[in-house]
């Protein structure tokens, strides 16, 4: 079901806020376990208008930039990796305090709805791959930067593939000191390779440090579709600039 109502958020004085009025949001009156197992009550969408977004008024931020609330459709995530330090969401800007040498921008196809950019070819310490399922495709992988997402998902049977490329083993050495025994690996986007540390992208055992797992899974429903999510993304800074279709990466 649809409804409205004034949305408003608190900015990181704790004094101020900037309200939508009438903003748009769908009430579920059933969840699936996925969803009731999460503490969270809800989602909030930043994707742009198009078929796999919720629709023309749904994204707060549209709302916010019509009613004069911000000045532009441009937002940035910088997510932490420890729990020591906050992860921080800018909406009408960045913080540029989070950007080091720069930004990179990337062009995003702007029929879909989605934050989606061209993946160029897979990194493996400095040597690229030339993966062939988007050699066969002409060059038409793509990857989704999804800040739900809390692995990396690669196109169908590739997983497999990359960890034995890698020599991913699951052995202890590789667990309790994974920057010794595994390489970098790096995603090409828009000709530039944007690399991840073993560190970034094994997860060690919580509860036992010699066991460990790599953060990557297939997309089990392509074989050109790459999902960037927390892993790349707490690598990198993150701006999505929905007026000029693109999203900007930093270190």
């Amino acid at each position: 079901m649809s409804f409205e109502d004034t949305v408003c958020l608190w900015t990181n004085r704790h004094d101020d806020a900037i309200c939508a009025e009438h903003a748009k949001f769908l009430l579920a009156e059933w969840e699936s376990d996925d969803f009731a197992d999460f503490e969270f009550d809800g989602i909030l969408g930043l994707a742009p208008d198009g078929p796999l977004s919720a629709g023309p008024g749904f994204s707060l931020l549209d709302v916010l930039v019509s009613q004069g609330a911000l000045s532009q459709k441009l937002f940035a995530f910088y997510l932490s990796s420890s729990d020591e330090q906050s992860s921080e969401v800018s909406l009408g800007g960045y913080n540029a305090q989070h950007v080091r040498e720069g930004l990179t921008w990337l062009k995003v196809d702007d029929a879909k709805g989605i934050w989606e950019v061209n993946v160029d070819d897979i990194v493996v310490n400095s040597t690229r791959l030339g993966f062939r399922p988007c050699a066969d495709f002409l060059g038409r992988c793509t990857a989704v930067l999804d800040t739900g997402c809390s692995g990396i998902g690669l196109p169908r049977g590739m997983t497999d593939k990359l960890s034995k490329q890698i020599g991913f083993t699951g052995e202890k050495l590789q667990c309790t000191d994974p920057t010794m025994t595994l390489p970098a690996i790096g995603f090409v986007l828009g000709g530039q390779s944007f690399a991840l540390s073993p560190r970034d992208y094994v997860e060690v055992s919580a509860n036992n440090p010699q066991s460990c797992r790599l953060r990557f899974s297939d997309v089990e429903s392509s074989d050109t579709t790459f999902l960037l999510g927390h892993p790349f993304l707490q690598r990198y800074y993150s701006v999505y600039d929905q007026d000029n279709m693109r999203v900007g990466l930093a270190k």
